[in-house]
């Protein structure tokens, strides 16, 4: 009954919301409708699939691949942002509940970079748009373990995608015996061994610095420092071209390559994130000329070259009009006007975003392909027509992206919980459902829709940078501009090597019951 009433709620306010009859349209409304969406998503993660990475919607269930409660930790800042206060507190109280062997648990082996974006950027931007300390903390013990597997040598890390994460500080046998396994895996015999993207070991920077600024521990500023100076390192020597022969050296004999070097590298899947925290690193304060250059080399590529053909690249035409409009605020010696950059992106959105978009669902692919007709709740087109409407303030944008929230309700809407699922086909006029529901969706498709409709000031790009999964981090330290809650600093006991105390009191025990053992056989 009361999922009933919920979606009875949901469809009213699509009702007011897409009265375009006379005069002007309720975008309060249309967010309100948004508001709802997610958090019937919300709820019906916490209902079927509580304890698990994502909820597959139609057969409600919970499905594991990062096994750290994935949405729960991504969805934070959405659910603060929209307003949904309740749902936001009861997710914060579950996430910082203390665990024995923390999450992931250190037998699992996870993505690096799937673990640095969802994780350590959803604790942090959920403490840059509250302003609670323990978030932070959290955040910065996340940070800790992906730092304690990041090879000081960029080439280890292009065939070691996959680590086992323990707290090194926490839980250090832990971690010790994690990296045990992870070493010898690596060196096995015959070991199958994946090549990382240029995105997956190129897009911690912006976490790391904002991290280093909150709580004053430069440790992951020169992470950051020592990624991205290998990077550049590579591009320089190549001429600027890209990297492809350097990414060519990075790349051993025993990787699984596939000739797929330059997807790995461009601006759709492999690339992306890597080329648009070249922009928003300088965004957060870091001012390098190296930088600078390499986002002013990408911005070219932009202005002549035509997009991948992938949903993935879609976010691009967004990251252009920001940059168009951040020109003043970093160290840009592009010759491209603001007008023209501008121009150029909504020409990307008009052509080749709209055109992936006319489908008889009205929702688009994963890519080109006869094989790629599916489509996962991504975000990437709604992320760019969110920043064209920002930079432009043409209400044109907001138009499009209701019709992709109407075609979201009408096709990926599962009626029985409210959440949503994917589409198999989306040149189907009766579209299968596809049972799944990533955490992205809820921390960046209904995000950005939701921002969207809501006021231009509400937070504004002047003083908010988006990570790549669409986390808020403030432009200036968050303390400075509004007040904090909770400890400065983390509790001493979440410094405890608990595992050294467990191991320690164990053997005590052990001691304690021999010697007694000992003395009644003395007595005997």
């Amino acid at each position: 009954m009361k999922t009933t009433l919920v979606t009875l709620t949901l469809a009213l306010a699509i009702a007011q919301g897409a009265t375009l009859a006379q005069g002007e349209v309720d975008w309060p409304s249309r967010a309100k409708a948004v508001r709802g969406a997610l958090k019937d998503s919300f709820r019906a993660y916490e209902k079927d699939a509580s304890g698990f990475d994502d909820l597959a919607p139609v057969s409600r269930r919970g499905v594991n691949w990062l096994h750290s409660r994935a949405t729960l930790v991504d969805a934070l800042d959405s659910l603060y942002v929209v307003g949904l206060r309740e749902d936001y507190e009861r997710a914060v109280t579950e996430v910082l509940r203390p665990t024995l062997v923390g999450e992931p648990p250190f037998w699992q082996s996870v993505s690096v970079f799937e673990y640095h974006i969802r994780v350590v950027g959803g604790l942090l931007g959920a403490f840059e748009v509250s302003g609670d300390r323990r978030l932070l903390h959290a955040a910065s013990h996340a940070a800790d373990r992906v730092l304690s597997v990041l090879p000081r040598k960029l080439g280890d890390a292009y065939t070691r995608t996959r680590q086992r994460l323990a707290d090194p500080y926490g839980r250090p046998i832990l971690w010790l015996v994690a990296r045990i396994i992870d070493e010898v895996q690596a060196r096995w015999p015959g070991q199958h061994k994946d090549c990382a993207s240029l995105a997956g070991i190129g897009s911690f920077g912006l976490e790391l610095r904002v991290l280093a600024r909150e709580t004053g521990d430069l440790t992951y500023e020169a992470a950051a420092d020592r990624i991205f100076d290998q990077l550049h390192e590579g591009w320089a020597e190549d001429g600027g071209g890209g990297m492809k022969r350097w990414m060519k050296g990075f790349y051993g004999k025993d990787c699984n390559f596939n000739n797929r070097l330059h997807a790995r590298r461009g601006l759709g899947s492999g690339g992306d994130s890597f080329h648009e925290y070249l922009l928003k690193e300088q965004l957060v304060g870091d001012a390098s000329e190296a930088r600078a250059a390499m986002y002013d080399w990408v911005e070219a590529r932009l202005m002549r070259e035509a997009l991948p053909n992938e949903h993935l690249a879609l976010f691009a035409p967004g990251m252009l009009a920001l940059g168009a409009t951040t020109a003043k605020r970093r160290r840009s010696a592009s010759s491209t006007s603001r007008e023209r950059a501008l121009a150029r992106a909504r020409e990307l959105v008009d052509g080749h975003g709209r055109d992936w978009y006319r489908t008889p669902t009205g929702l688009g692919a994963d890519g080109k392909g006869e094989k790629s007709r599916w489509y996962a709740l991504r975000p990437e087109y709604v992320e760019s027509l969110f920043y064209l409407y920002r930079t432009t303030g043409d209400d044109v944008y907001r138009d499009r992206g209701w019709a992709v929230f109407e075609a979201l309700v009408t096709h990926c809407r599962v009626k029985a919980t409210g959440a949503f699922a994917g589409l198999k086909d989306v040149r189907s006029p009766k579209p299968e459902l596809d049972d799944a529901m990533p955490s992205f969706f809820l921390a960046e498709t209904l995000k950005y829709l939701y921002l969207l409709f809501s006021e231009r000031d509400v937070y504004p790009l002047d003083e908010w940078v988006f990570t790549t999964e669409a986390h808020l981090l403030a432009t200036e330290p968050r303390c400075d501009r509004a007040a904090c809650v909770g400890p400065a600093r983390p509790p001493r006991w979440r410094r405890l090597p608990l595992d050294v105390v467990v191991l320690l009191l164990f053997g005590c025990l052990l001691w304690i019951r021999v010697r007694r053992r000992r003395r009644k056989e003395r007595t005997v």
